[in-house]
């Protein structure tokens, strides 16, 4: 079943999770806890989605981080069922000695990310970095003129809002009557199709990332977005990949886009690309709604992860 925005329950953890934060104007709290009905979601003393862990890596560990936006998160999942965690338990059973960062921030692009990297992952040491990332990244690939300091900065809340979000009530108010869904399209403002100095900034910021990240001695892979911008989605699936007018045909196109841009940069760089857009089928079973995972779509992305980066580890 696809979700059509959210609900009461992740307004109020959307509104209370997300704090302040200068450079990308918006970041997790930290020792954030919230529990409802239908989702339990909590944050560490870093702000990183997952449980407590220590800045120094512990001996013998081999720390993994995945960065990117709301699909990192586990946007439509409890904890424990996000990829990150489901990465990590697999390791783990098979007699790795690992801790897996969840390094998701909701509605963070590559440039805000890039800016988290520094700032929250860098100083946990991790030995190799997985880039899950594209779709947040339209809003400047569509841009005539996209300007860095602009499209890396989003917002949260107010702080009377936020605390009024405690409250059961505001998620009747702000769902219900004011009628506050998620798209997750492209606006209307923007082009169609990926711009020239959309596509160069794109390129520059992902060439900028992942020198950041060897720089701090971490290995990199990239890994295409699964969602259902996908030439193998159903008809029956097509309406949900139009919003604010964005035709689901030209959204195929982007996934495309996407997707052909990433292995490419990949494969000249020499870095480690995971197919994942096309190793995990746009479904309902996988796709709660245009590019967040269901529980299935986590667990077999973590199934993917697992395999490409054990791939890089020698044998125990």
């Amino acid at each position: 079943m696809f979700y059509r925005g959210w609900t009461p329950n992740c307004y109020a953890v959307g509104t209370t999770l997300l704090v302040p934060e200068p450079l990308n104007g918006y970041t997790l709290a930290e020792n954030h806890r919230f529990q409802s009905g239908v989702r339990r979601i909590s944050t560490n003393p870093f702000g990183l989605r997952g449980p407590a862990i220590t800045k120094a890596k512990p001996h013998g560990t081999r720390r993994i981080a995945v960065i990117g936006g709301s699909s990192v998160f586990g946007y439509l999942v409890s904890d424990g069922e996000e990829a990150c965690r489901v990465l990590e338990d697999r390791l783990r059973a098979n007699g790795y000695t690992v801790e897996v960062i969840n390094g998701g921030v909701p509605g963070y692009n590559l440039i805000q990310s890039g800016h988290r990297y520094d700032s929250h992952i860098s100083p946990l040491k991790p030995d190799h970095v997985i880039l899950y990332l594209g779709w947040n990244d339209l809003v400047y690939l569509l841009n005539e003129t996209p300007d860095v300091n602009i499209v890396g900065l989003g917002s949260c809340t107010s702080a009377m809002e936020r605390m009024a979000a405690q409250s059961t009530l505001y998620g009747l108010v702000a769902h219900k009557l004011l009628n506050r869904t998620a798209e997750f399209n492209p606006s209307p403002h923007l082009g169609s199709q990926p711009t020239e100095a959309g596509t160069r900034l794109f390129l520059e910021t992902l060439q900028s990332s992942v020198l950041r990240i060897q720089r701090s001695g971490a290995d990199v892979m990239i890994c295409s977005q699964v969602m259902l911008a996908h030439p193998g989605i159903s008809e029956a699936a097509k309406p949900y990949l139009a919003g604010h007018g964005f035709a689901a045909d030209q959204a195929i196109v982007l996934g495309l886009w996407l997707h052909d841009t990433l292995q490419q940069f990949a494969t000249t760089n020499d870095i480690p690309f995971i197919d994942a857009y096309n190793e995990i089928p746009p479904t309902t079973e996988m796709l709660g709604d245009v590019i967040h995972l269901t529980v299935q779509g986590e667990a077999n992305l973590a199934a993917v992860w697992e395999r490409e980066i054990i791939k890089l580890w020698p044998k125990q």
